[in-house]
């Protein structure tokens, strides 16, 4: 009895574990989103440029994040959230770290754009779990809780990565937060899937 207590357990708190992976690459995203504001004056002394190119350096991001949203939309249909949203964090992970490693104004947009395009993945696919993990009059609940977990990472994208870049200088933070999405990365591939009837 106190097997099956502990199965049912399991399995009840699967698909919060499960959409709450996708959560948090959306925080994290949302982190990424907002990252170029707190070190502004950083990255015009690094790369040696005017406000006015440091403004395309950071919207760069939403380029690719909004041409995605439709082509994304699709593609988790076809393809499904487990897989890209694995691809999709390991792409920001990896594109945070080149971000911070660079010392090329052009690898540093290109950098931006791709963790743009990765990014846009995160919302679709928390959605996408929520759709099939939970009965569907949760889902205006769960896409509500998401907002307000991406908010917070936006949140977290002030103060505290301030802090973080006062302590550590931004090459530091940006590879720091390049290695937690690796971690995030590595969590959603071996833990989320896309459907319970994936779960043996």
């Amino acid at each position: 009895m106190t097997s099956l207590n502990n199965s049912r357990g399991a399995k009840a708190i699967l698909p919060w574990v499960v959409w709450g992976l996708a959560c948090i690459f959306y925080f994290y995203e949302c982190l990424l989103q907002v990252s170029p504001s707190v070190m502004s004056n950083e990255l015009m002394h690094d790369f040696a440029v005017t406000g006015h190119t440091l403004g395309i350096l950071s919207g760069i991001y939403f380029y690719s994040y909004a041409a995605m949203q439709l082509p994304g939309g699709i593609m988790m249909d076809y393809f499904g959230p487990h897989r890209l949203l694995t691809l999709a964090s390991f792409i920001c992970a990896i594109s945070t770290i080149a971000f911070g490693y660079t010392d090329n104004l052009y690898t540093a947009s290109l950098a931006r754009l791709m963790i743009g395009f990765g990014s846009a993945f995160a919302a679709v696919g928390a959605m996408k779990l929520a759709t099939n993990w939970f009965h569907a009059n949760r889902f205006a609940f769960l896409t509500g809780l998401m907002v307000t977990i991406g908010m917070l990472g936006a949140i977290g994208g002030e103060a505290p990565l301030a802090l973080l870049i006062e302590w550590y200088g931004w090459r530091a933070s940006m590879i720091a937060m390049g290695f937690a999405g690796l971690f995030i990365t590595l969590l959603i591939f071996l833990i989320a899937k896309d459907h319970p009837k994936h779960i043996k």
